[in-house]
């Protein structure tokens, strides 16, 4: 134990907490995967997204008794000197920020150091999706001002810094942003590309041999569909547009829309455009799904559509999959070229009639055909979440970061 390098791990949200999606699952899965070859300590929110009122401390024992690394919850709103004291106090060779535009994480952070108030330890930043074009577009007045302040007032040339970037896609993306001058723009050396672990050990020891094999709740009929959204009720995640979509569908429809109420006032956009939709089409929204049920909702639909604006990753989108629930989604994610697959469609973010061409042809699709792309997508997903490589290459990424010399 007193060998293992130690890397304080710092995010917005985490378990028992699932609202706020994909980071949560990516940040506890990895440090499942490596957390007996490193020494982690977890500082995040003692709440979930959008909640007023702090875990339960049976809760937050239950996490904290069987997690293999060490969990720090403090208040919600984290203003307080809690952040500092943990800074300050605890010894760890390493730091992991899993968010830029988080004020109280990242920018306090860099404050601090600037400052001189913390130890300079390495530092690993996880933008998670953040700077994809769709993501950067909203809000833009108060992303670009916080650029200015982070990139003019915080970071130098000489920080030790490394960005985790989760695609190839997301490592241009953050390059494109030029935060650390020379050193990402021309060689790129500090971007590491490291996957996401999807934490599907299970799943794919129990699937593999039954690709072709799903339990669906009724037959498909050609000219009817089921499509499900499950996701954040958020600009990001463009259910408006995808309600306007389906709007335009000249069959039998049934949209179900599954997630936490993030954004009320967008939410209100969406319950504008769902009402009087013409005769055959039913849209209903049925709130927040438990992770645990997640695939079971998945089985019931014929595809899951999320015109998403951007995904570093998409955990839900490997949840589909897994599930056999082929997906029409937005080019905005690594998850690519599914149609030449058979596991649904990627299609230009904003690209009305694609999306509306997609639906249609799974639409006409007759029961088998649809088992056909049902086990197609599950054979795509188990292709491409190879967990060996994955785990490999965020191993590597690590002992990079805690080999960095303090500075």
């Amino acid at each position: 134990m007193g060998s293992k390098k130690s890397i304080l791990v710092v995010c917005d949200y985490f378990v028992p907490g699932y609202r706020a999606g994909g980071p949560v699952k990516s940040i506890f899965n990895l440090l499942c995967a490596l957390s007996g070859e490193f020494s982690f300590l977890v500082f995040s929110r003692d709440r979930d997204l959008g909640d007023r009122h702090r875990y339960s401390d049976q809760r937050q024992a239950a996490v904290v008794n069987q997690a293999p690394f060490a969990i720090l919850y403090a208040s919600g709103s984290l203003f307080s000197l809690s952040y500092l004291k943990v800074l300050r106090r605890m010894k760890y060779d390493a730091i992991y920020l899993n968010s830029f535009f988080s004020p109280w994480q990242t920018l306090r952070y860099f404050v601090y150091r600037k400052l001189r108030m913390v130890p300079r330890v390495p530092i690993l930043l996880a933008p998670r999706g953040e700077f994809a074009t769709g993501a950067l577009g909203i809000k833009r007045f108060k992303k670009a001002m916080y650029l200015f302040l982070t990139k003019d007032l915080l970071f130098t040339e000489q920080s030790t810094v490394i960005w985790h970037a989760s695609t190839p896609y997301e490592a241009d993306d953050i390059k494109r942003m030029r935060l650390l001058g020379r050193r990402v723009v021309n060689a790129g050396n500090s971007t590491r590309v490291a996957a996401d672990v999807a934490g599907i050990h299970e799943v794919c020891d129990e699937r593999r041999g039954e690709t072709n094999q799903f339990v669906r709740s009724g037959k498909k009929k050609e000219g009817a569909l089921k499509i499900v959204f499950l996701s954040r009720v958020c600009k990001v995640k463009n259910l408006l547009f995808a309600i306007q979509v389906v709007r335009k569908l000249r069959c039998t429809v049934q949209f179900d829309i599954y997630g936490p109420m993030e954004d009320r006032s967008y939410w209100s956009l969406c319950q504008d455009a769902m009402r009087d939709v013409v005769p055959g089409i039913q849209i209903a929204y049925h709130g927040g799904v438990q992770p645990s049920r997640v695939s079971e909702i998945f089985k019931r639909y014929h595809v899951m559509l999320l015109p998403t604006e951007g995904e570093n990753y998409g955990h839900v989108i490997v949840e589909a999959l897994l599930a056999g629930c082929p997906v029409i989604i937005s080019r905005t994610t690594p998850w690519r070229d599914l149609r030449e697959h058979n596991a649904g469609e990627d299609c230009p973010l904003g690209d009305e009639a694609a999306f509306i061409n997609a639906l249609s042809r799974f639409a006409a699709m007759d029961e088998a055909q649809l088992r056909e792309s049902s086990a197609a997508a599950l054979r795509y997903a188990l292709e491409r979440c190879r967990i060996d490589e994955v785990v490999e290459a965020n191993r590597v990424m690590l002992n990079e970061l805690v080999g960095i010399a303090h500075s």
